[in-house]
């Protein structure tokens, strides 16, 4: 009888340990584990929050020409029975709209016109930690965060935004991962780490198909097609694999700055079902 009550006991204390993350010494969650549920019904939204141009020097590694070319900036929203998810939030600084000459709308607003408010968001997964994927994370306090420990911590010895660093340092609902991760049973994140340090791409796993979310691993669908490396990255060798693995696997794939996902003036588009 002793036995068996020395170990509820001990239950219940890594269980509360594990709920309550305020009472653990360590500030991230790590795992490798998923969170898994039986949603089944995918939605999912492309997002785009702005229009601009961009130089080939930078979207490209060899560029065949430098010029200024079409260039959009948008995130994905994934919506399940049960989470309402963000891959990347976008950004919402000024600065960088006044930098990168953004014909910019507000991201909410956006959100508002699909049906979601702040408050609806349950998740954001943050596919790298540049200005235009992590700054508009303030508008979402209460919402889960999810990145790669290797991205995490390249961001807070060099943030972009000292904001979204204060933010992330006091957020209670931060998970860090260093390997595969899982939101939901058919949302898949992995590291590739040719962007950023941590960078990612998203996959959602369906009956037959699979969708990729390329984050940075690929500006547009010319870095795939063509496979040609970005301009802008931290390991080549592991960008070039990348994209020639997306190319052979012939996934349907959509990347955050192509101008060709949403052609029209209206800001967003439901892609699936």
């Amino acid at each position: 009888m002793k036995k068996i009550a020395a170990l509820i006991i001990i239950i219940s204390v890594v269980s509360f340990a594990c709920i309550n993350r305020k009472q653990t010494d360590t500030k991230t969650y790590k795992s490798n584990q998923s969170l898994l549920s039986t949603e089944r019904d995918i939605r999912l939204f492309a997002i785009r929050y702005g229009k601009s141009t961009y130089s080939t020097r930078y979207i490209f590694e060899k560029p065949d020409i430098i010029k200024k070319i079409p260039f959009h900036w948008l995130f994905y929203v994934i919506k399940t029975t049960k989470r309402v998810i963000l891959v990347d939030t976008g950004f919402i600084q000024q600065s960088f709209i006044e930098l990168f000459n953004v014909e910019h709308i507000d991201p909410v607003s956006i959100l508002s016109m699909c049906g979601f408010k702040p408050e609806d968001i349950t998740d954001i997964i943050i596919t790298h930690s540049h200005f235009d994927h992590i700054g508009g994370i303030l508008s979402y306090p209460h919402a889960k965060v999810h990145m790669f420990q290797a991205e995490y911590d390249a961001f807070m010895r060099n943030p972009c935004i000292i904001s979204v660093r204060t933010f992330l340092e006091n957020h209670s609902a931060l998970y860090l991962y260093d390997n595969v991760y899982h939101i939901g049973q058919y949302i898949r994140v992995e590291q590739i780490g040719g962007h950023t340090a941590g960078s990612s791409v998203v996959y959602i796993d369906l009956d037959g198909e699979t969708i990729v979310l390329t984050g940075d691993e690929a500006y547009l669908d010319e870095n795939i097609e063509l496979e040609k490396p970005i301009g802008v990255y931290y390991d080549k060798e592991s960008n070039i694999k990348y994209i020639s693995y997306l190319k052979l696997q012939g996934y349907r794939f959509y990347t955050f700055h192509s101008p060709y996902i949403i052609t029209d003036e209206t800001p967003w588009i439901e892609i699936l079902p």
